[in-house]
């Protein structure tokens, strides 16, 4: 395994703790939207997802398997891209692969499993595209990695209208619901459980809270499994110093706090014009060794087929803490066997 993919390991363990508590103010939407709404291939981009046989332009059929292809690009927040590339998610068929399961616990003394069954998904990358004059051809990247189809298949639109109504409801500063992969001693969950139950977020919601964290951690570690998506990723991580390192013992201590969510509303133009009721957002960030690395958006909706291949993830934002020169976007334009979606 590559650096990069190293690194994207290290994030994709950092989503095997999720805390439903505010940390700080959420990034400007409207700058994030913008840059969805901007992410439209260029004229090279198309020839050469053209030339790697992925054709912008074609209405996809109604057969074979499914498969969603997006558009990355990266440039400052809200303004134009200065690389794309185009990539395909395709479900296929995994001989030999075994079913899996996951048990998480909340901090309401919840206990969660969630089964799995194994496939495959076939990734092509396409690029990087320079979005001006001059360049070669654009590379060309396969991969197949394993990945549990029915943890992409745990619906984030779930998680963001608890987390929304969590925070309607008037949960008090203190109130945390975590999920982890590993028990822990908790002799507050009693209490816990009861405030939010008071809060109207039964046993049946915080479940579909604690599915983020599979859905979530397999769509990162399909992306840790293929290095072209982990180079991509890692392009606007900010990396701490080796003196926080350091000071630190060497040990992240990763994390994941989510910072709201929720319907994604009629500014999310990006996405259907912004008339589609079952988007939803979740904002996050990812902190190691102290401090804030990665300012993660989603936009998502139901991940029916054949968006499981990306978790229902239509669109997503991610950029470095503070730094909104370089801002990472992926949206969805084609899906199929659904027809295309630029325009829409």
């Amino acid at each position: 395994m590559g650096r990069a993919a190293a690194k994207a390991g290290a994030l994709a363990a950092a989503l095997l703790a999720l805390a439903g508590d505010p940390g700080r103010a959420a990034p400007a939407p409207v700058d994030l939207e913008q840059s969805l709404s901007r992410a439209v291939p260029t004229a090279a981009a198309r020839a050469a997802a053209r030339a790697a046989g992925l054709d912008l332009a074609s209405r996809p059929g109604t057969g074979g398997a499914d498969s969603v292809t997006a558009l990355v690009c990266l440039g400052p927040m809200g303004g134009p891209a200065s690389r794309q590339w185009v990539v395909r998610f395709r479900m296929a068929q995994a001989a030999g692969a075994k079913s899996s399961s996951g048990t998480f616990y909340t901090t309401a003394g919840d206990v969660f499993t969630f089964p799995s069954a194994r496939a495959a998904m076939d990734v092509r990358i396409v690029g990087p595209v320079p979005t001006g004059d001059g360049g070669g051809p654009a590379a060309l990247e396969d991969e197949r990695v394993l990945v549990s189809s029915d943890f992409l298949r745990l619906d984030l639109t779930r998680a963001a209208r608890v987390l929304q109504r969590m925070h309607g409801a008037g949960k008090p500063p203190g109130l945390h619901l975590t999920v982890a992969p590993e028990p822990e001693r908790n002799a507050d969950a009693p209490s816990v459980r009861a405030a939010f139950e008071r809060l109207g977020i039964g046993e049946g919601d915080r479940r579909s809270f604690a599915g983020a964290l599979p859905a979530l951690a397999e769509f990162f570690t399909a992306a840790e499994r293929t290095p072209g998506l982990s180079d991509i990723l890692f392009r606007v991580v900010r990396m701490p110093s080796l003196f926080t390192v350091l000071r630190h013992g060497g040990e992240p201590g990763l994390s994941v706090r989510f910072i709201g969510g929720g319907a994604a509303g009629e500014k999310a133009a990006f996405w259907r014009g912004g008339r589609d009721p079952s988007l939803c957002t979740l904002s996050f960030v990812v902190e190691a060794f102290g401090g804030p690395v990665l300012d993660v958006v989603l936009y998502a909706v139901p991940p029916a087929p054949p968006y499981e291949a990306t978790a229902g993830i239509v669109g997503a934002a991610a950029y470095s803490p503070g730094a909104r020169d370089k801002v990472l976007v992926m949206r969805v334009l084609l899906a199929s066997p659904a027809v295309p979606l630029e325009g829409d």
